[in-house]
């Protein structure tokens, strides 16, 4: 293995991230990075100057955060390049004042990562990077150069190591109101402790892809470094080094003290590939996913010439296409030029230097037999046929190399192998650890969502987390953790008997073994899982075959109640003007149902609402879902696994047993949350206490209503005061709230 020095001197042939390793401990804790950029938009002078922060990742290439230019809810968009403007040497925001080697730059284009994909939530977006291709390279200099990348996964392994020898990383970047930029230290948190924190926050989707670190104890700043695509370095060897694009943070009143938490998307090595490739196929061409180089008037040409197609990615391209559809693009030129798709490949140069013609290859054999057949085609009148057949051709074959493609892709990262009926799509979402969720459509284009539970990472998880000091047989645990699966298919079955619009619907579920599909009795897998514990991996008799994974096929709603609440700024718009009285009912609809088929949901919150929009009709349906923890009632109640820590109830915190009162008081505290006119997700634990310490009802009432919903939905906040009485006998039963006036 290599030292660490030689894996230094081997990552850069480029002066890179050369800072003098910032003071702690200090008041004052601005920070001039050589590798800041600010990419400016011009309009008009009628309109504003946009600005989004950068990093300088090469000599040419600018690197910022792809959301920004790509999604639904854009700020700046992609084209036109002539627009665009990139300014190196600076350390302030505000125009007309700088310091240091102040250089503007125009771009000639703009990449994005070729596996980019913006995700249900913002939580679950991937590969968030765009590069800037500056016209002219940087001039390398004390004041303005590079961050250093890691050249290999050692590398990476180093920068992402909590604690060691080497300094603690810090973050910079811009603050809040843009002033300038400057640093925080920070503490490096193992990967089960971000994993651990994740889940205390109540996140609708869960950790992946990402790691987290704390502000330090000696920070002296309560301003937070914030916008845009600021991003975590770490020092190594006398040079700092990228390691990731901050995520989310999570503060107080968005103050940055000792602990405020900060989540990264993790660069990987394949992204650090796809920058090296940028480099190497420079500035005049197109860098494919597969580090193929083509000419750059043939990226969004409607015409794909990268094998993964990453050139033809309309939510890209749609800002780039220079021609209507049925049209091709000639290339760069003084006027840009598009000739009817026909005039493609027909023999005839149409474009000014030829660029139609990328299949016509002439010899002097090709050449007479070209005449001879065109003068007999146009005897008989089949020229235009010809032409037609050829045209046709030509999208047949490119239809069939895409769709071929396409099936490759999907099969690939398809979890299921056993239903090709069933085309998955893309992965939208986890779970508990092991689990994912993931949309598909069947042959009708029906969409669906399916969860994939991995048995043996399932048992591995369980393996690895028992506590220390936990008295009950492994086997038991285990066993039990995985019989939270069967019992959520068994709980999905029975409430499926009768439909109900409430409730997220549930078609049915599979299990398969690996290479093949196999549907698996309960006393076979509690028997699978028992042998499991004694190290030998287990098959079955029939395949001698061991299980992998087991799939539930649900409705696939569009978002849930915790997005409807607390919408992120890098999200698809949601009709925020909906009644929150009609949702509360429809809510309440749905766990009435629940509890008249004898079930307790015993983790009612907001992520566990979901909607299904019809947006052209201005209609929403709010159904409950996700009933892993959901039991039989009891006559004497439940006892077991109990929901999320924030909507437990008082029974459930204490530890006693539960009825579906317990329902009842956290959908009361998610009711706290519709009727809720200035709060915050990170304030919302602050209320509940402040609820749960109401020594009455009086008290309680007093403060939800003038204090949460601040005089607003009187009757609501009554009822809503009823749901959360300490003693879960006196609260309502659902299907009482059903016929209450509110």
């Amino acid at each position: 293995m290599l030292s660490l020095n030689e894996i230094i001197k081997e990552s850069v042939d480029i002066p890179c991230g050369q800072l003098t390793n910032p003071p702690r401990n200090t008041s004052d804790q601005k920070i001039f990075p050589p590798w800041s950029a600010i990419i400016k938009k011009e309009y008009d002078s009628t309109r504003n100057q946009l600005k989004i922060a950068g990093v300088i990742v090469a000599p040419n290439l600018i690197m910022s955060s792809a959301f920004y230019f790509v999604s639904n809810s854009t700020i700046m968009t992609i084209s036109p390049y002539k627009y665009f403007e990139v300014t190196v040497g600076t350390h302030v925001w505000v125009p007309g004042v700088a310091g240091g080697e102040v250089k503007k730059f125009k771009i000639s284009h703009i990449s994005l990562h070729p596996k980019y994909s913006i995700g249900t939530f913002w939580s679950n977006t991937r590969n968030d990077q765009i590069l800037f291709h500056l016209a002219e390279p940087v001039n390398i200099s004390e004041l303005v150069q590079p961050i250093c990348l890691p050249t290999n996964q050692q590398i990476m392994d180093l920068i992402l190591v909590p604690g060691g020898e080497n300094p603690p990383p810090i973050i910079t970047g811009w603050t809040q109101n843009y002033p300038d930029e400057f640093y925080l230290y920070l503490d490096l948190k193992s990967k089960s402790e971000c994993i651990k924190r994740w889940k205390d926050l109540d996140i609708p989707d869960v950790y992946q892809n990402r790691f987290c670190a704390t502000v330090s104890e000696d920070n002296n700043q309560t301003q937070c470094v914030r916008r845009d695509v600021a991003t975590m370095r770490r020092w190594i060897d006398d040079k700092f080094y990228l390691a990731g694009q901050m995520n989310q943070l999570f503060s107080h009143n968005f103050t940055c003290t000792p602990g405020s938490l900060y989540f990264f998307n993790m660069f990987n090595m394949e992204t650090f590939s796809w920058i090296r490739d940028t480099i190497r196929c420079g500035p005049s061409n197109f860098t494919c996913g597969t580090g193929k180089c083509i000419p750059l008037y043939k990226q969004c040409n409607r015409y794909r010439e990268c094998p993964d197609g990453s050139d033809e990615v309309i939510e890209f391209c749609k800002y780039l296409y220079k021609c209507l559809q049925g049209e091709f693009y000639c290339g760069a030129s003084e006027d840009d030029i598009c000739i009817p798709d026909e005039k493609v490949n027909d023999g005839v140069k149409d474009c000014p230097n030829g660029e139609d013609e990328f299949d016509l290859v002439l010899t002097p054999g090709k050449i007479m037999f070209g005449t001879i057949l065109a003068l007999l085609t146009l005897v008989v009148g089949g020229y235009v046929l010809q032409k037609e057949i050829r045209k046709e051709r030509r999208y047949t074959k490119l239809r069939d190399e895409e769709e071929a493609f396409n099936r490759r892709q999907r099969l690939a990262s398809s979890p299921w192998k056993s239903d090709p009926s069933l085309v998955h799509i893309r992965q939208i979402g986890e779970g508990s650890f092991p689990t994912t969720v993931h949309e598909a459509h069947d042959l009708n284009q029906a969409p669906y969502a399916v969860k994939c539970v991995s048995i043996p990472h399932t048992l591995q998880h369980n393996q690895e987390n028992l506590p220390s000091t936990s008295s009950a047989p492994v086997e038991a645990v285990i066993i039990a953790a995985v019989n939270l699966l069967l019992n959520e298919i068994e709980v999905l079955t029975k409430l499926s008997e009768i439909s109900c619009d409430q409730l997220v619907r549930y078609y049915g579920c599979w299990a398969e073994l690996e290479g093949s599909a196999q549907v698996v009795s309960r006393a076979e897998l509690q028997a699978y899982v028992g042998q499991s514990v004694t190290g030998v991996l287990p098959t079955f008799t029939t395949s001698n075959t061991p299980l992998s994974h087991i799939f539930i096929k649900m409705e696939l709603c569009d978002f849930t109640l915790q997005r409807y609440l607390y919408p992120e700024i890098n999200q698809p718009v949601i009709n925020q003007n909906q009644d929150i009285i009609q949702i509360a009912k429809s809510i309440i609809s749905g766990l009435a149902y629940i509890h008249e088929r004898q079930y307790v949901h015993a983790d009612i919150k907001p992520g566990n609402v979901f909607c299904k929009a019809l947006s052209s009709e201005n209609r929403y349906t709010w159904k409950i879902g996700d009933f892993g923890l959901a039991a039989k009632m009891m006559p004497e109640g439940i006892e077991g696994p109990v929901g999320t820590k924030t909507y437990r109830s008082p029974e459930m915190i204490v530890g006693q047993r539960y009825s579906d009162k317990t329902d009842v008081y956290s959908l009361g505290l998610v009711f706290v949350e519709l009727v809720q006119q200035h709060g915050s997700m990170f304030g919302r634990v602050d209320t509940f206490d402040a609820i749960r310490n109401c020594r009455d009802d009086e008290e309680r009432l007093r403060y939800i209503g003038g204090e949460v919903a601040i005089g607003s939905y009187s009757r609501f906040v009554e009822v809503i005061n009823t749901m959360l009485r300490e003693n879960p006998d006196e609260r309502p039963s659902s299907e009482e709230l059903k016929w209450m006036e509110f």
